[in-house]
């Protein structure tokens, strides 16, 4: 009896492996390389995200589930201080977590007093609550890899950009300390911004508006590209109506989710990040309000030209982007605002693209070391295997992370990443205005 069960479990494990061989064996070289880099990135992910968290943005996450396992939404109580995109991703994690009966965070006892690593909390996220949520995260930036890969496609004809468009986004250090470590959600708007941005090459501007308007429900900084986007539109078209129907789904799609905010009266909560954080623009995004005018103003007037000159060059509306985006981050800010930086550079599909993204690279090494017995803890309570090297490697690093002070970085990689796309744009303004002269 035994043998018989144990030869049909052989057969279909042999059935099993003859099916996967086969599949890999129909797949052509470039479906095979983004399985491989997809299998290495999520690996990647998981290494760092089940040893690193960065606990002190998931501790509003944590606020976000307890308030709605108590049957609150998303700002009847503090907790949620951003657009609401967000909100409605943590309600159904939550649903989640609640479904499978998951415990969501843990005391520990070290963490209050003067001493305290994290003094002004006394919980952290369970493993599996953090990783719940970073397994969402990975997910997204999978999806943005696809979506690059996709857009570098149709805009170039290589699948060889495409490639490497996708690997770039999803092997970049910086990329994954983002989702892995800090566990912020820089990626989904970034996600819905490039569906936008590939819908309207596509020529389906109303599906392009949607995704704009879903992506400004999560965090601004697509907005820039959602203006050029107008302009591009006309451009593409010539015509008002076609335009217009870009315009109006990203409005219908910002009221559409607006709406249960509003009926809920909740609406004043959420403009919190522009009411309560533009009477203090000391730090991080706060600063970037203080600019926010001009640039929106540039980013009219980019409309405006590639209206009035009727600009389809993709490459021209891809440097725009980036030069314009990049303002917000002259003033240093949070790191993770930096990551808008990494799609837009490679939108270029240019070699020099590789400035910006060699800053990332470098601003991935601070990101990564600063923080690091912070980022410990959590794998550390849980006493599993190498958490008493990880812990003596974290005590040893922390006199050093008080000098980890990398604002200069940033804002170095701010005025690369702007500098850069306009002079390319200089330079084929340059090429453009010789050649007119020699005919």
């Amino acid at each position: 009896m035994t043998s018989d069960v144990a030869e049909r479990v052989a057969g279909y494990a042999r059935d099993a492996i003859d099916s996967v061989s086969a599949y890999i064996r129909g797949l052509t070289p470039t479906q095979r390389n983004l399985i491989i880099i997809a299998i290495a990135g999520l690996i990647l992910r998981y290494a760092v995200g089940t040893v690193l968290t960065y606990p002190r943005d998931i501790a509003s996450w944590i606020i976000n589930t307890e308030n709605f396992q108590m049957g609150e939404d998303i700002y009847s109580l503090p907790g949620h201080y951003y657009t609401p995109g967000w909100g409605y991703v943590m309600a159904i994690l939550t649903a989640i977590a609640s479904f499978t009966g998951m415990p969501i965070s843990k005391y520990v006892s070290d963490f209050t007093g003067d001493t305290a690593t994290l003094p002004w909390y006394t919980t952290l996220p369970t493993l599996e609550y953090a990783l719940t949520i970073k397994t969402f995260l990975f997910i997204v930036d999978l999806l943005v890899a696809v979506v690059l890969y996709r857009i570098g496609l149709k805009t170039t004809g290589s699948e060889k950009w495409g490639v490497i468009m996708f690997a770039v986004w999803f092997l970049c250090p910086f990329t994954i300390i983002i989702s892995a470590i800090r566990v912020m959600f820089e990626n989904v708007e970034i996600l819905f911004m490039l569906l936008s941005l590939y819908m309207m090459l596509n020529r389906r501007p109303a599906m392009a508006g949607a995704m704009m308007g879903i992506s400004l429900m999560f965090k601004l900084y697509g907005i820039f590209l959602g203006i050029l986007l107008i302009g591009y539109a006309f451009a593409q078209s010539q015509s008002f109506r076609y335009t217009g129907r870009y315009i109006a789904f990203a409005i219908l799609a910002v009221m559409v989710l607006m709406l249960p905010v509003i009926l809920t009266g909740g609406f004043d909560e959420s403009m919190i990040w522009l009411t309560a954080r533009s009477d203090n623009p000391t730090s991080g995004y706060n600063l970037t309000l203080l600019i926010m005018p001009a640039l929106l103003l540039a980013s009219v007037a980019g409309a405006a030209a590639l209206m009035r000159w009727r600009i389809t060059d993709f490459g021209v509306l891809a440097c725009m982007a980036l030069a314009i985006t990049s303002g917000t981050l002259l003033l240093a800010g949070n790191v993770q605002y930096y990551l808008i930086i990494l799609p837009l550079a490679l939108l270029m599909t240019s070699r020099l693209s590789i400035l910006p993204i060699g800053m990332l690279l470098i601003l991935a090494v601070f990101a990564g070391l600063s923080f690091m017995l912070w980022s410990s803890q959590l794998y550390i309570s849980y006493d599993f295997w190498g958490s008493g090297a990880l812990e003596s490697f974290g005590e040893w690093l922390a006199p050093w992370e008080s000098r980890l002070d990398y604002d200069y970085v940033k804002t170095y990689t701010g005025y690369i990443a702007m500098l850069l796309p306009l002079m390319i744009l200089g330079w084929r303004l340059y090429m453009y205005w010789r050649s007119v002269n020699e005919e």
